[in-house]
């Protein structure tokens, strides 16, 4: 009767601590796992950012260089003149709508875009229709030999 009982301590055992081990083994996995991916996120993200650092010590380059061009007379002024419509004395201004002509190509560029696509549709359908028509003749004439 004892080895029975140390048998089935020894049983347990055998069944008890397995499972913690594998328990244990699963949630560090999943752990390595979880922080892996943290980790590839945060690189993302620092590439993001790395970029957009660069971004704007480029625009902070181009503004010094802007405010140095507006230290100059002649340049503020000519900036008037093409920004603001001031004239000299004697001449004409004839402003050109750039918004105009930009919607006007892009109203284009939409309509070729929606022509593309009936025809490769088109196509398609009738691919699909001949050979589902071709299937049904098949069987029909597997029916009429059997």
């Amino acid at each position: 009767m004892n080895k029975k009982k140390i048998n089935k301590k020894k049983m347990r055992r055998f069944i008890i601590l397995p499972l913690i081990a594998i328990a244990i083994m699963l949630y560090s996995t999943s752990e390595i796992i979880s922080y892996t991916f943290r980790i590839i996120e945060l690189n993302k993200e620092q590439k993001k950012f790395s970029q957009e650092l660069s971004e704007l010590k480029a625009r902070e380059q181009d503004l010094k260089i802007e405010i140095q061009k507006l230290q100059d007379p002649e340049y503020i002024a000519r900036y008037a003149r093409e920004n603001y419509l001031y004239s000299k004395d004697g001449e004409y201004i004839i402003k050109i709508d750039d918004k105009q002509t930009s919607d006007d190509e892009a109203n284009t560029s939409s309509n070729i875009k929606w022509y593309n696509y009936p025809l490769p549709i088109a196509m398609l359908l009738s691919v699909v229709f001949v050979l589902f028509r071709n299937n049904n003749i098949k069987k029909a004439k597997q029916k009429v030999l059997k």
